[in-house]
């Protein structure tokens, strides 16, 4: 799966085991309520355990013990709720075993993405040789909800340091939340050319009844209570380093001391469909929320789907509308020979195939789509070549998941590569411009697994970057030296 679940594997032993657990209540009822989990001698080093409190199987703790010492925290990963007692230990974090987001035991702090928030700690210990954690009477029917880092500061007005960030996705909103984590009390701008505030991108092509409000990393009032200024649709049209500016699109300039770029990518549409993604009704990307609304808002008279691209992102909305629409007619066109060969290889790529005509999904390989073609402004159908002539596919619905390009077009050049327009950046994400970072999508990032310059367009790196570069922003000299990890939805 991942190399950094075979290295927590090899590091370390764990045994996890569910405990149902009964409450014993203080005389007080404002005073802590005690639950005895076991004896002393029933947890060993390495050993995790789920202690659930009350009636509710989702409302646990993890119990730990790691180097001779106990330690209880909230039971469930801030990132899907994943529970944590089925993952791994690795040192004194534990690993969850769905997308590997880490937390330390010691103190609940999330230490490594894709997780957002921290989780809970609690007192633990060893009365009368049995193993007990006090939980506050406020938090026994919820003692797994997730909080915010505790080390998280607010903004001091007298501060008049001001770091900007360019991008409203997971690696901004990271980027702000670590510098004031890290103690940053100046000023913090994000900057997003996008209506809405960060939001988790991965379920767009995951999940086609979510709302934007339901996959919101955070909600308004926490920017508001860390003094985190969150621009929408504040495109920046270029940047001037000598002046220590950011100009954007309506002309305002923006002075910054320390700047990070983490604007990530767009869709990217082949040239002979582009005039029909940008005209025809029921034509739309697979990228950003608004594409998500329009597809939600089609899905109620769509009939005959087509999915042009099959990438993760396409393959991915092929199994979420399949269930959505178990009636539908559904077809997938790729170019290449068969979807994801170039990345998985002929084996698992002929598993992919078989996965999706399983499901009752077509799977048209080794064509591009030539045109897509329109009835009164909505789509009607597109076509591709055949080996005879030219097939028309019956459509009322069209995805474009086609791949994504990086945004870069306002970088000064002298910051880019020229090859591939991305950005380079060293060890601590720090371009040749001491006072401006890059991280996500965007930065040319140096790999200790390859030992050359990698770019990689995944969630997890994008959020594990954007905290890294503002731990360094803010003073430190943390290395990017994460294992990538990466997730997709297939089944």
């Amino acid at each position: 799966l991942s190399s950094k679940f075979c290295r927590a594997i090899t590091r370390h032993n764990f045994v996890s085991k569910i405990w149902t657990t009964k409450v014993r209540n203080f005389s007080e009822s404002n005073k802590p309520q005690r639950i005895v989990v076991c004896k002393e001698n029933e947890v060993t080093d390495g050993m995790m355990k789920a202690v659930q409190v009350g009636p509710n199987p989702d409302n646990i703790i993890l119990l730990a013990e790691v180097n001779s010492g106990l330690y209880a925290v909230g039971g469930k990963c801030s990132h899907y709720g994943a529970p944590l007692h089925m993952g791994f230990m690795n040192g004194y974090n534990v690993m969850c075993p769905w997308h590997a987001a880490e937390f330390d035991v010691r103190n609940g702090e999330m230490t490594t993405a894709p997780g957002i928030k921290s989780i809970p700690k609690y007192k633990v210990g060893v009365v009368n040789k049995e193993v007990v954690i006090e939980v506050p009477n406020e938090k026994k029917d919820n003692v797994a909800q997730y909080i915010n880092n505790r080390r998280m500061v607010k903004r001091d007005p007298s501060n008049e340091t001001h770091f900007v960030i360019v991008g409203g996705g997971t690696a901004g909103h990271m980027a702000a939340e670590t510098l004031r984590i890290e103690g940053f009390t100046g000023k913090i701008t994000i900057l997003s050319k996008e209506n809405h505030l960060a939001y988790d991108r991965v379920v767009l092509s995951k999940n086609f009844d979510a709302s934007v409000d339901d996959i919101l990393l955070r909600k308004q009032d926490f920017y508001d209570e860390f003094g985190i200024e969150f621009r929408k649709q504040a495109e920046v049209k270029m940047i001037v380093p000598d002046q220590k500016q950011v100009v954007l699109g309506n002309g305002e300039q923006i002075t910054y001391d320390k700047l990070l770029l983490a604007s990530g990518s767009a869709a990217r549409v082949p040239p002979q469909i582009q005039e029909a993604v940008s005209s025809i009704k029921n034509v739309v990307t697979i990228r950003n929320a608004e594409d998500h609304k329009k597809i939600k808002e089609s899905l109620p008279t769509a009939k005959d789907v087509v999915i042009i691209g099959g990438s993760f992102l396409g393959l991915e909305a092929a199994t979420s509308l399949r269930r959505k629409l178990p009636d539908a007619n559904i077809t997938i066109v790729e170019f290449d020979p068969k979807p994801l060969e170039r990345i998985f290889a002929h084996d698992i790529a002929n598993l992919l195939i078989q996965t999706q005509i399983s499901k009752g999904n077509r799977v048209i390989a080794g064509v591009s789509a030539k045109s897509i073609n329109q009835e009164n402004g909505k789509v009607k159908s597109v076509t591709i070549p055949t080996q005879t002539g030219e097939e028309e596919i019956k459509a009322d619905l069209v995805l474009v998941a086609t791949g994504a390009q990086i945004v870069t077009d306002y970088i000064p050049p002298s910051l880019l590569n020229p090859k591939d327009k991305s950005v380079k950046v060293n060890e601590l994400l720090q371009t040749s411009d001491p006072n401006i970072y890059a991280c996500g999508d965007i930065a040319s990032f140096h790999s200790e697994l390859t030992n050359s310059h990698e770019r990689i367009e995944h969630w997890q790196v994008a959020q594990a970057q954007g905290m890294r570069a503002a731990s360094n922003m803010a003073g430190k000299r943390h290395e990017y030296d994460d294992l990538p990890f990466f997730w997709s939805n297939q089944w």
